[in-house]
């Protein structure tokens, strides 16, 4: 018996080369995921070459390149102690919610993938509809009940 390869669009010429062409479907999907990667990166690299640049020269031409590279303003982010303090308690906060997070999902999960019990189905999907919405919807009403309770 021999083996034969069963793949879509593996087929090779003479030569060695893929036969294979770019659809303009595909060409299309490869566009739309350039310009989403744009959308990500571009704000994030504006952000990172901007903290080259002082105040002055934010104000006189917001997207130019720095001129020059300003260092001192790492120096005195990272030599404040506020920036070390704020920067503990917020590892606090993401370490403790996830152990909490990890620990509620884990006994939660156990019973409902390893009994059958009355209302499993019902219960599954209460929890499956959480994972519908993002969390950017519920960003500004937790910011309300957090700003009441300050």
């Amino acid at each position: 018996m021999t083996a034969m390869d069963t793949r879509r669009g593996s087929t090779t010429d003479s030569g060695g080369k893929s036969k294979r062409k770019l659809s303009d479907v595909g060409a299309a999907a490869y566009f739309v995921a350039i310009l989403a990667a744009a959308f990500a990166i571009v704000p994030v690299a504006y952000i990172m070459y901007s903290a080259f640049r002082t105040n002055g020269q934010l104000s006189a031409s917001p997207v130019g390149l720095p001129d020059p590279f300003v260092w001192t303003n790492y120096g005195q982010v990272l030599g404040s102690g506020d920036f070390w303090r704020m920067l503990f308690a917020s590892l606090v906060i993401a370490l403790g919610t996830t152990v909490g997070v990890v620990l509620l999902g884990v006994m939660a999960a156990y019973p409902l993938a390893r009994y059958e019990f009355p209302g499993r189905e019902a219960l599954y999907t209460y929890f499956t509809a959480g994972l519908l919405f993002p969390i950017t919807v519920a960003a500004l009403p937790l910011y309300l009940i957090l700003l009441q309770l300050h």
